[in-house]
């Protein structure tokens, strides 16, 4: 070794090193967990675990509030109360009738007092229906009502009743909203019609049994625990008629008697009123004969 220069001394260094290392176990001391039992590991540095920055999320911009324009309320329009007039009238063929009138009394006719008109019937039955003793005293009554959404639907309030039981007023408010206004107003369209206020005065006058009737009837009535009979017949205005009265358990039978030679030709109505006396409950039969034939007959149950 030392024909290249290198003293002995450097060679031997390395050899004992491994003859040590080998046979004597010599140098660094290794300590393993794992192969060194009930020894405590020492703590190690700790380890800071840094997490990702988060994403960046880009911020949406604001949109502003959107701002609307102050709502526009429509006018209100404010019609004024048309007066409308209806009155019972009685003519000696055809009996009752209604007769409408318009106060305004336009060049051309309203298309609701037309509508009205051609409901005449129905007007004149709640009148018949209304009645429930013969005189009936009549009255008066106020219907206001308003015009709905193209003719349609019309609201009606009742706001005067001087009939007796106030039933007129019931019933002309059912039929007038039955009602259906159509076509054009005055001139005006449908759309012109929808809010007008109209207000219907019904007079009905003094009536009997003959003027509802003109050819004569029968009208029966309860009242308390007795029987009301009416009887309207034509005949010679002098002398009078007369009846016989025949009651068999229910049945009621009025017959005219005959009255002798006729003082005079002429005619009329005449309207007789008979009153049976606690009469029991259930259901009556009233006839009237004439000349030996039925000439009216009803029936009325007694509650």
């Amino acid at each position: 070794m030392q024909e290249y220069g290198i003293p002995r001394s450097w060679v031997r260094m390395p050899l004992l090193s491994l003859i040590c290392i080998g046979l004597l176990g010599c140098g660094p001391v290794v300590r393993n967990q794992a192969s060194t039992t009930g020894s405590t590991p020492e703590p190690g540095p700790k380890v800071v675990k840094t997490l990702p920055p988060p994403p960046v999320v880009a911020e949406e911009p604001v949109k502003p509030a959107r701002v609307l324009p102050p709502a526009v309320k429509k006018a209100s329009v404010t019609h004024p109360i048309i007066q409308l007039g209806a009155t019972v009238e009685l003519h000696h063929i055809f009996g009752l009738r209604i007769a409408f009138k318009d106060a305004r009394a336009p060049k051309r006719a309203d298309n609701v007092i037309m509508t009205i008109r051609r409901n005449r019937k129905e007007f004149l039955r709640c009148v018949k229906q209304s009645v429930n003793n013969y005189p009936y005293y009549g009255g008066r009554v106020g219907v206001l009502f308003t015009i709905g959404a193209v003719g349609t639907g019309p609201k009606v309030n009742v706001v005067s009743d001087t009939t007796s039981g106030k039933r007129l007023g019931q019933c002309l408010k059912s039929s007038i909203e039955k009602l259906r206004f159509r076509g054009v107003h005055m001139g005006k369209s449908r759309s012109d019609l929808e809010g007008t206020r109209y207000k219907l005065l019904f007079k009905v006058p003094l009536l009997k049994l003959s003027d509802a009737n003109p050819s004569g009837g029968l009208f029966l009535r309860q009242k308390g625990r007795n029987l009301v009979v009416i009887v309207a017949m034509n005949h010679y205005c002098d002398p009078r008629p007369r009846f016989r009265r025949l009651r068999r358990g229910r049945t009621i039978t009025y017959t005219m008697r005959p009255t002798g030679s006729r003082i005079s030709r002429c005619t009329k109505m005449h309207e007789r009123r008979f009153v049976e006396k606690n009469v029991k409950r259930g259901r009556y039969t009233v006839r009237v004969v004439n000349d030996g034939e039925i000439a009216y007959k009803d029936t009325i149950d007694i509650k």
